[in-house]
């Protein structure tokens, strides 16, 4: 049986194939995705196993909840050794890096995680410009007082060793 060019089926399948053909093609030639930097994702060695997080101050009295979930967020990231939640949780100027820059650093730091977490599992100081943590192995964690319509966020982690943590502590 001979195609009828003025059939509207015909042309029904022929446009459906055209599109389907079409996207393909258009799928396929399209620039790949923009690069972003990839932050680095580690799963060893094991982390001991973790505490809670302090819910006081030094002087005892409880701590705010605008900072006990972004701290217990941070404690917990740490704990599971998740990199990228953990840069979710940072300043844009992270100690002075960007945060992918400071996960980098931390990710080349295999002890530095459980150190974020243990610090955290310590009262912190209250002052003008946030919480200070400061743990018992010379670390200093700093979460940054925010604003009405910014909320303070994980503004700092220097361990033990580093020039900028005894100034902290």
């Amino acid at each position: 049986m001979p195609l009828n060019p003025r059939d509207p089926v015909l042309w029904a399948v022929v446009l459906g194939v055209l599109l389907v053909v079409g996207t393909v093609v258009v799928r396929s030639g399209r620039d790949p995705e923009p690069a972003t930097t990839a932050l680095p994702t580690t799963t060893s060695p094991a982390s001991p196993p973790c505490g809670a997080i302090a819910t006081t101050d030094t002087t005892g009295r409880p701590l705010p909840e605008v900072l006990l979930g972004p701290a217990g967020r941070v404690h917990d990231a740490a704990c599971r050794r998740d990199l990228t939640a953990l840069a979710a949780e940072m300043e844009e100027s992270f100690g002075g890096r960007t945060p992918a820059e400071a996960v980098r650093a931390l990710d080349g730091a295999p002890e530095a995680l459980p150190r974020v977490a243990r610090v955290l599992e310590v009262p912190p100081r209250v002052e003008q410009g946030g919480h200070v943590y400061c743990g018992p192995e010379g670390d200093v964690v700093v979460f940054a007082r925010g604003t009405l319509d910014r909320p303070g966020r994980w503004s700092l982690f220097e361990w033990g060793g580093t020039a900028g943590a005894a100034g902290w502590c």
